[in-house]
């Protein structure tokens, strides 16, 4: 598992295999980061996405991460960022992969953490609006743990999406990440779970990053 999140967090983005389908030629760590010219309206489309998200990612590489013995014990952050992966049947009618923007509240206490917040403005690959979000809920943080060894941060990303087509994907996905930099400024880690529809169950595989 950190071995993967090692390889999102550094690697050309932070969507694994094909997101976004030739939008993934998009994503990487460079020099320079592409510019897009914004769209007028007011969800982003999946490039857009996919290169801001690229940026966010490249920002916090190589990763460093918090001291868990620094991160505050009272008080609330917000973290804005964004989270996406790919649905693991390719050969079905529904979209292959997904993005969206997400805005994660964060409360802290003396020894964990309570989340909320949710994830919106999704696009599936071809850049078609995704309807819905997903809730952030049952956040909890190991004090205790070691981040270069195992996520730290962990907290449940549920709910339904609905396509063009009036699909309703059913999310239910687990974030295991840890919080970045020495004043936790960032956070980020993989996304696990499963897609339902129509009684069949699928894998969802992906990962988040955000900051304050």
């Amino acid at each position: 598992m950190k071995n993967d999140k090692l390889h999102i967090l550094a690697g050309r983005g932070l969507i694994l295999g094909t997101l976004l389908g030739g939008l993934a030629a998009c994503g990487g760590s460079s020099a320079t980061t592409p510019t897009v010219t914004p769209s007028p309206s007011t969800s982003p489309t999946a490039d857009e996405m996919l290169l801001a998200q690229s940026a966010l990612n490249d920002q916090y590489s190589p990763i460093n991460y918090t001291d868990l013995s620094s991160i505050q014990t009272s008080g609330s952050a917000t973290y804005n960022g964004y989270i996406g992966g790919d649905l693991s049947n390719t050969a079905d009618a529904l979209p292959d992969s997904v993005i969206g923007e997400m805005a994660l509240v964060v409360n802290f206490n003396n020894t964990s953490v309570s989340v909320s917040g949710s994830a919106d403005n999704f696009r599936d690959g071809n850049n078609g609006v995704l309807t819905g979000n997903l809730q952030f809920s049952d956040g909890a943080l190991d004090r205790d743990g070691d981040p270069s060894s195992d996520a730290t941060l962990t907290l449940s990303a549920d709910g339904t999406l609905t396509d063009a087509s009036n699909r309703a994907m059913v999310f239910g996905s687990r974030l295991e990440g840890d919080f970045l930099e020495a004043d936790s400024a960032g956070v980020g880690g993989n996304v696990l779970g499963r897609v339902s529809y129509g009684g069949a169950n699928q894998d969802f595989d992906g990962s988040f990053i955000a900051e304050r």
